[in-house]
């Protein structure tokens, strides 16, 4: 737990994996603002969680991705305070922690340019290009926010715009699916990428690191 522990607190941001009533599996970002003896206070910014909430009793898994590998633990929630900007959680002492060396990637809420092109299962042999931003990023995905859901993908190349390089791969929808707005009907379009290298793959991880230590070292400031 000492080692879980200290990876909880160092970490600018974590992941909070839940399911929902639908028992959808959902997926927050979270800080840590105190730790307490018997419980931990989190912060959940709400813009940048496109609003999906957790509930009061919700059973939790915290997960922090680090490039020594996986910690995770379980929790509960035993509050929730929600405001305009934050959401303040109130949860359960994590418990049942372990520390995996599998190969998983972090996915970091990176801003990467990318453009997208796809054959819709409609429209044969005709692809459409979009150009957007990520939401967030890892070495084996990425997703993004749309005003309108995306057609039945056939098959789809994105093309990721990094300062150093460009990076290119074929890509497999995951899901796109209707998130909650306050501004109106937003869309979160997710994406698997298929032959990326494992060159480029290590290069989108160090990316994801770096940024991710950024946001710690802003923290302490």
């Amino acid at each position: 737990m000492g080692e879980f522990l200290k990876q909880f607190k160092d970490f600018k941001s974590f992941e909070v994996i839940f399911h929902d009533e639908n028992n959808q599996l959902q997926k927050i970002y979270c800080t840590v603002i105190s730790i307490q003896s018997d419980c931990v206070i989190l912060h959940a910014d709400n813009e940048r969680n496109n609003n999906i909430l957790a509930k009061e009793d919700d059973s939790i898994n915290i997960r922090i991705y680090t490039d020594n590998g996986v910690y995770s633990s379980e929790s509960k929630i035993l509050s929730v305070t929600p405001s305009a900007v934050l959401t303040e959680y109130i949860i359960a002492y994590p418990e049942n922690s372990n520390h995996s060396q599998r190969r998983e990637y972090f996915r970091a809420d990176m801003t990467v340019d990318f453009k997208l092109e796809i054959e819709t299962k409609d429209a044969p042999g005709t692809r459409k290009v979009i150009q957007a931003q990520t939401r967030d990023i890892s070495g084996k995905g990425l997703s993004f926010i749309s005003d309108k859901p995306l057609p039945a993908v056939k098959s789809a190349i994105v093309e990721l715009y990094f300062d150093e390089k460009n990076i290119k791969s074929t890509a497999r929808l995951v899901y796109s699916k209707e998130l909650g707005s306050f501004s109106g009907r937003k869309f979160l379009n997710a994406f698997h990428l298929i032959n990326i290298s494992q060159k480029d793959i290590d290069f989108i991880v160090k990316k994801c690191f770096l940024y991710q230590l950024e946001l710690r070292k802003k923290s302490r400031i």
